[in-house]
């Protein structure tokens, strides 16, 4: 499967705040609307565990997307 809709789902959480506070707090909700395999909702769940952390989303994003194309998961 590709990895555009995890990278959909990193970039809208990082452009809309809304939409990462949906995510924090409702992630199933928010993820059934995205084609993900068990692989990428996995590492849908960790970025969002990290959003929920605190971390700043702009650089949690960019450095997550960074990872996708090779294949790792933070």
């Amino acid at each position: 499967m590709s990895r555009e809709a995890l990278h959909q789902l990193v970039d809208r959480a990082m452009a809309e705040k809304k939409f990462r506070q949906r995510l924090v707090a409702n992630p199933d909700k928010v993820l059934s609307g995205f084609d993900l395999d068990p692989e990428e909702r996995a590492a849908a769940y960790r970025f969002r565990d990290a959003l929920s952390s605190g971390r700043d989303p702009i650089d949690l994003g960019a450095s997550f997307t960074t990872m996708i194309p090779m294949g790792r998961w933070f």
